[in-house]
């Protein structure tokens, strides 16, 4: 079904609005794996039924929404709730050394 001067940022702002009306639903319901399932199944059918170009155009702004505003807050807030008072100095070092670590896989991986 097609409504008229539907645009992409119009379904991206529907979709995103109903992804969160399920996901607070499912929680008040003490269901949030249901929910979460549950937008998941409601966004794939969404996109299978707008068509590959207008659910790539509703999914570029909804990647845009993450990357520009969702995920630096998100990391702020998770920043902000780490209390490094609280932290040893062994807990510090195992910390550096995974990031190390890490590291040192992820350069023999990529090159």
């Amino acid at each position: 079904w097609e409504v008229t001067g539907e645009t992409p940022g119009s379904r991206a702002a529907w979709l995103l609005g109903i992804s969160l009306l399920i996901l607070f639903a499912g929680a008040e319901a003490e269901m949030t794996g249901g929910a979460a399932l549950a937008v998941i199944v409601a966004s794939a059918a969404a996109a299978r039924e707008w068509g590959a170009v207008d659910a790539k155009a509703c999914g570029s702004i909804l990647n845009g929404l993450w990357n520009d505003l969702a995920q630096p807050l998100l990391f702020a807030l998770i920043g902000a709730a780490v209390d490094v008072s609280r932290l040893s100095g062994d807990e510090v070092g195992a910390g550096i050394g995974l990031l190390a670590a890490g590291l040192c896989v992820r350069g023999l991986v990529a090159f």
